[in-house]
């Protein structure tokens, strides 16, 4: 396999990320999660004027076969200001899964990061099949994260059940739960 691994470029790659997007996050399209912009303001608008994003992709024969982008996020840990990225958009093309593509990615824009300095990389796994390729390159779990939600308002899902009807009365009964 004639596999090469490197800074993605966003300028000459982003047709074939917001492709390979697309194909592996099926549930965006449609959405604003789909579109250029967005991906622009992800990775690409920091108010604070340091370094706005780090991206890394997998090439076979020129075609963009995966990518694995990395977004700063400041924190504070006992008064010392670390320099700290979070995982966003890890994706391999289907065709190419299997291939240890994932992990050579992950090598590849762990050191990456390294180099430039990064203190640590932190990132929540949509997917449960990410989390092998994650471990083979270093990352831990350090603890399962807990999940809170508050029901503002049931209209949205009891529309779509078709029962839109009962809104007032679920309302009710979630306020007082």
């Amino acid at each position: 396999m004639d596999l090469e691994v490197k800074v993605f470029d966003p300028k000459t790659g982003i047709e074939q990320q917001r492709r390979l997007f697309k194909a592996c996050f099926p549930e965006t399209i449609g959405t604003v999660l789909e579109k250029d912009y967005y991906y622009d303001w992800k990775f690409h608008q920091a108010s604070d004027n340091k370094a706005l994003s780090y991206e890394y992709g997998a090439y076979f024969d020129g075609k963009l076969v995966g990518y694995y982008g990395w977004v700063p996020v400041p924190y504070n840990i006992e008064g010392k200001e670390t320099r700290e990225v979070i995982a966003c958009d890890a994706m391999i093309d289907s065709s190419f899964r299997k291939k240890g593509i994932f992990s050579k990615l992950g090598f590849y824009s762990l050191e990456q990061l390294k180099s430039n300095k990064i203190d640590f990389t932190v990132g929540y796994a949509l997917r449960p099949e990410v989390i092998p390729g994650h471990l083979k390159v270093g990352w831990k779990i350090a603890f399962d994260l807990p999940f809170y939600a508050k029901i503002l308002d049931s209209q949205s899902v009891l529309k779509a059940k078709k029962i839109a009807f009962l809104t007032p009365i679920a309302n009710i009964l979630f306020k007082i739960y």
